[in-house]
């Protein structure tokens, strides 16, 4: 099955396609008219992998954060929790990790 980032990206590449061939026919019909927004056509193209890029980056964040999210209250967590609430606190790290 296809997961998710493979689908972003093949969606990616369509789009990207589909902008490309939109903004040859804006710049074959409006090269000379108007200079500095032809300068931005040039641009268009990437546009769909430059949106992917981003969403990659977001996806590296929350795994990052999630991983050390996970360390931390695993590792350090007790040292925050009242005496009396440590029972509390291994169950809810076994309810949420299950490891």
């Amino acid at each position: 099955m296809l997961s998710f980032l493979g689908f972003m990206f093949i969606f990616s590449v369509l789009v990207g396609l589909i902008i490309f061939q939109y903004s040859l026919m804006v710049i074959s019909t409006i090269s000379g008219d108007v200079k500095p927004f032809f300068r931005f056509l040039y641009w268009i193209p990437i546009l769909p992998y430059i949106i992917l890029i981003f969403i990659l980056f977001y996806l590296l964040f929350v795994r990052i954060f999630t991983t050390t999210n996970k360390f931390f209250e695993l590792n350090f967590g007790w040292i925050f929790i009242n005496g009396r609430k440590r029972e509390q606190w291994v169950n809810y790290l076994r309810e949420k990790y299950q490891d």
